[in-house]
């Protein structure tokens, strides 16, 4: 079967959430056996050793540039697809058995002429109109603050036209599949859960290092949020004697003085920026957090955390459409205390963080088998089939 997958960001580095289901479910096809074409679009160009990377899964990667223009604004449509225009223009020899569209913001290739493909599927990463709402909320400057709300309500038609479009609907959140079927029923036979894919095949044993964690892309605005909170509500409140905190991601060359600032009267807090492994990290820790109170879809770094090894403690948006159940697979905390308190608590009980990370990898194991919905849904009948992530026996 011969697809084309039709990206808004290059998948490599998996350095953020978007990535990683991108990259991971195009080695998954690879190895399932299919032939795989990359369409993609980027606003900072790969360099020669990423493409090489991607060419290992693919057979053919199109590279286009993402262009914004003052103009683009006063378009009916959202930014996000307008910019990635040069989708519609790229000319394709080739028939496809599915398009496969991660996400709205690549709708321009729909209107391209040399497209040929018998089906359209599309993977729903976000309620888009939900995340930039949202969005909206977590920046105090007033013009990002207007193109949020404006981009909110142009993908808000938007998006429902271009779900009449696709033959079948991906969703990663059981919360975003449940709230869109019952608001659009006619559409319910073609909407399907797809849970974001581990990104290992393998789940680590439990980490019991020294340090609680937080890895997040450190250019959105929500993370940013999040950050601010955690370090001005919660932290001052962790008294613990060996507690310490690291924060890790991509910056994506923006600076980060809003983070140095914030730390500043903190010793206990060491900065990461864009590390290109993870694995150190995550080794020396032992709990990690998402204090995140505003967006949408499945926080995949909430997921990475538990794959990891690591004890996780949420608040409830930070774990919201991933199915993880409170009490058992992490420990929810919406209030600054509750919170501290959370935190405080696991790093005085390994026995605790050993239970909730082996049951949280339990219920991904039984409940995220990424592989098997695709075989289902392309009708993959050959091909090497990824071993499901091997549990490691309690310590």
């Amino acid at each position: 079967m011969k697809l084309l997958v039709v990206a808004p960001d290059f998948p490599y580095p998996p350095n953020h959430g978007g990535r990683v289901d991108t990259w991971v479910r195009l080695r998954v096809l690879a190895q399932l056996g299919h032939t795989v074409d990359l369409l993609v679009t980027s606003k900072i160009m790969p360099n020669e050793s990423e493409v090489s990377m991607v060419k290992n899964v693919v057979r053919n990667v199109w590279l286009l540039e993402r262009h914004n223009r003052p103009w683009h604004l006063i378009s009916t449509k959202p930014l996000q697809a307008v910019s990635r225009s040069s989708l519609a223009a790229v000319r394709l020899s080739e028939q496809y058995d599915v398009t496969w569209l991660e996400g709205e913001y690549v709708e321009p290739v729909l209107n391209n002429p040399t497209l040929k493909s018998r089906r359209i599927f599309m993977r729903l990463h976000n309620d888009e109109y939900a995340y930039f709402r949202q969005l909206s909320s977590s920046t105090r400057n007033p013009l990002k603050w207007l193109y949020y709300k404006t981009e909110a309500q142009k993908f808000r038609g938007f998006s429902r036209r271009l779900y009449q479009k696709t033959d079948k609907l991906f969703f990663i959140s059981i919360d975003e599949l449940n709230n869109f079927t019952n608001q659009d029923p006619d559409l319910k036979a073609k909407s399907v859960l797809l849970p974001a894919p581990l990104s290992k095949n393998r789940f680590d044993p439990p980490r019991l290092g020294q340090y609680v964690l937080f890895v997040g892309s450190l250019f959105m605005p929500n993370n940013q949020e999040a950050i601010l909170w955690y370090l001005q509500q919660v932290h001052p409140h962790i008294t613990h004697r060996s507690y310490r905190l690291i924060i890790a991601g991509n910056s994506r060359g923006e600076s980060l003085s809003w983070l140095h600032k914030a730390v500043t009267t903190h010793r206990n807090v060491q900065i990461f920026d864009s590390p290109p492994d993870l694995d150190p990290l995550y080794a020396k820790s032992c709990i990690f957090i998402n204090p995140m109170r505003l967006g949408a879809g499945v926080k995949l770094k909430t997921l990475e955390a538990i794959q990891n090894g690591l004890a996780l403690v949420s608040t409830t948006k930070g774990a919201e459409g991933t199915g993880l159940e409170a009490g058992r697979h992490f420990l929810l905390a919406d209030e600054p205390r509750d919170f501290a308190s959370a935190i405080e608590k696991l790093l005085d009980d390994k026995a605790a963080q050993i239970k909730l990370i082996t049951q949280g990898q339990q219920f991904l194991c039984e409940n995220y088998d990424h592989k098997s919905i695709l075989e289902r849904e392309l009708v993959l009948q050959n091909g090497a089939v990824l071993d499901k992530p091997r549990i490691p026996p309690p310590l």
